[in-house]
């Protein structure tokens, strides 16, 4: 079957190199609402992105969908393993954040 490595066993970890910005949601910008969600992504050895999980998002239930949504859509540089292009479990911070 297809080997799943982790982040600490790669050579080289993921880069990303297409990052859509996630769009912040109206309601929570007209309220000033700002917070993070923790991401658990599979990251193919392709680099597309091939699966994502919610870990974490604070305040929770404000940004988790948009933070989804816009990490599907990223790009990767794929993680290596012994020179050879890998897929891998990665953790992704995306924070929402009201600048100005």
């Amino acid at each position: 079957g297809d080997v799943v490595m982790t982040e600490d066993s790669v050579d080289s970890p993921p880069q990303a190199i297409e990052r859509q910005p996630a769009a912040y949601p109206a309601k929570a910008r007209a309220k000033g609402i700002t917070g993070y969600v923790v991401l658990r992504l599979r990251v193919g050895a392709d680099g597309a992105v091939q699966d994502v999980q919610v870990q974490e998002a604070t305040p929770p239930g404000v940004f988790e969908e948009t933070a989804v949504t816009s990490v599907r859509g990223w790009r990767f540089e794929p993680a290596t393993y012994e020179g050879r292009p890998v897929t891998v479990q990665v953790t992704q911070t995306v924070r929402f954040e009201l600048s100005g």
